[in-house]
C-alpha cells in the first residue's frame, strides 16, 4: 500500500470517529432536557453555548495549525471530545452542563477544521475529487453512533454507562489512524509567503450561504429529530433514534456512490435535484405528522443533502485565486449553520410547534436547489505542487 493510500485509509478512520462520537451524544438530549428540567426555548439557549464553543475553536484552529501542524491538532481534539462526551452526560446541574457543552462544542469544532484541513490534502495530492468518500466515512460513523445508541437504549443501558464505554473505545480505534496523519502540505512550504486576503469574494459568499442552509438541516436532525419523535410523536426512545439513524443510513449510501455520481449528471445536477428531493420529502413527512413519515422524510432529506456540501466545497475551491480562501470562506459560514442553526430551530419550536420549526429546514433545501448554477466548478482538482489545500470545515 502507497503512502498516499495509508493517508486516504487514515482520515477516513479519523472521520468515521468523529462521527460516532457526535452522533453518540444526539440521542440522549431529550433526557438531559428532562433531567435539568428544561424547554425547549431553554435547551435551545443551552445548545446555543456548543456552537459557541465551536465556532470560537474553529477560528482559533486555523492559525493553530499552521503552527503545529492539522494533525496535531486532530490528535488532541480527538482526546478532548473522548473527555467531554461523558461530562455531558453526568453533569449535574445546567451551569457544569453549560461547560461541558463548551468543552465539547469547542472539542467538535477544532477536530472539524483540522480533520477537513488534512482531506483537503490528502484529496490534491491525488489529483482527483474523493471529498464524498471522506464525509461518507463521517456519516458512516454517524449512522453507527446513533444505532448502538437505540440498541442500548432499548436493552436498558444506562446514559452513563453508554457513553463512558463508546468514548474510550471511539478513540482507541481511533489511536493508530490519528498517529499515520501527517501535516498537510501549504504553498508557503515551497514559495515564498505572501499577503493573503481574506475577504472572501462573493461567489464564495454565495457558496457559503448555500452550505450553511444544509448544515442548518443536518444539525437540525442531529439535535431535534430524537425529541420530534419521542416528545411530541409519542414513539418511544428507542424508535425516536431511528430518526438520525434513517437520516444517516441514507446519506451514507449516497455518499459513497458521490464522487461516481458527479463524474457522471455534474455538480449543477447533484445540487438542483438533492436540494428538490431533499425539500419535497422532508416536507411530506412533517405535514403528514405520523412517525413512520417523518422517519422517511428524514431518510430523504438524507438521500437529497449526501453530496451537495461535498460538491459545494469543490466549487469553494475554485472561487478564488488560492482554493484556501474560497475553502475557508464557505467552510465557516456553513459550520456555523450546523450549530447555531438548531439552536434557533428550538427558539421557533417553543412558539409554533417542532414540526413546524423544522419546515424550515425544507424551505432552505428548495433555495439551495434553485442556486445551483454556483455549484459549477471552474478548474479541476490540482495537486499539491500547483495549489495546496489548508484547514476548512465539514460538510
Amino acid at each position: 500500500m502507497s503512502a498516499l493510500d495509508q493517508q486516504r485509509r487514515a482520515v477516513r478512520v479519523v472521520f468515521l470517529g468523529h462521527g460516532f462520537l457526535l452522533a453518540s451524544w444526539a440521542p440522549h438530549i431529550p433526557r438531559v432536557r428532562d433531567h435539568h428540567g428544561l424547554s425547549d426555548a431553554q435547551l435551545g439557549l443551552v445548545l446555543l453555548t456548543l456552537a459557541g464553543g465551536s465556532v470560537i475553536a474553529m477560528i482559533a484552529t486555523a492559525p493553530i495549525s499552521a503552527r503545529i501542524g492539522a494533525h496535531i491538532v486532530c490528535r488532541w481534539t480527538a482526546v478532548a471530545m473522548a473527555i467531554a462526551l461523558p461530562l455531558v452526560i453526568l453533569a449535574p446541574s445546567i451551569a457544569s452542563l453549560i461547560a461541558a457543552l463548551v468543552v465539547f462544542g469547542g472539542a467538535i469544532g477544532a477536530m472539524d477544521v483540522a480533520m477537513n484541513s488534512v482531506a483537503a490534502d490528502v484529496e490534491a495530492r491525488g489529483g482527483r475529487p474523493i471529498m464524498s468518500s471522506f464525509h461518507a466515512m463521517f456519516s458512516l460513523g454517524v449512522l453507527t453512533g446513533a444505532l448502538v445508541s437505540s440498541v442500548a437504549l432499548r436493552v436498558g443501558v444506562r446514559p452513563a454507562a453508554h457513553v463512558l464505554t463508546v468514548a474510550p473505545v471511539a478513540l482507541a480505534l481511533m489511536t493508530p489512524s490519528l498517529r499515520t496523519v501527517i501535516r498537510p502540505v501549504r504553498q508557503d512550504d515551497h514559495a515564498q509567503p505572501r499577503r493573503r486576503s481574506l475577504k472572501p469574494n462573493k461567489r464564495s459568499l454565495v457558496l457559503g450561504a448555500m452550505v450553511l442552509a444544509v448544515m442548518v438541516g443536518e444539525g437540525s436532525v442531529v439535535d431535534w429529530s430524537a425529541n420530534l419523535l419521542h416528545r411530541d410523536l409519542g414513539s418511544s426512545a428507542a424508535f425516536a433514534a431511528f430518526g438520525l439513524a434513517a437520516f444517516s443510513c441514507s446519506m451514507t449510501a449516497m455518499r459513497f456512490a458521490g464522487d461516481r455520481i458527479n463524474r457522471r449528471v455534474g455538480a449543477r445536477r447533484i445540487v438542483r435535484y438533492g436540494g428538490a428531493i431533499a425539500a419535497v420529502g422532508f416536507a411530506t413527512g412533517l405535514l403528514i405528522n405520523r412517525p413512520y413519515a417523518v422517519v422517511v422524510g428524514f431518510a430523504a432529506l438524507g438521500i437529497g443533502y449526501a453530496n451537495i456540501v461535498p460538491v459545494l466545497f469543490s466549487a469553494a475551491a475554485t472561487s478564488s485565486p488560492e482554493p484556501t480562501d474560497g475553502i475557508s470562506s464557505t467552510a465557516t459560514l456553513g459550520y456555523f449553520g450546523f450549530l447555531a442553526g438548531p439552536p434557533l430551530i428550538g427558539l421557533m419550536a417553543n412558539h409554533v410547534g417542532l414540526h413546524r420549526a423544522l419546515l424550515v429546514v425544507a424551505v432552505l433545501a428548495a433555495i439551495v436547489s434553485l442556486l445551483a448554477n454556483f455549484a459549477a466548478t471552474e478548474r479541476a482538482v490540482v495537486a499539491p505542487s500547483t495549489h495546496a489545500m489548508t484547514p476548512s470545515a465539514r460538510g
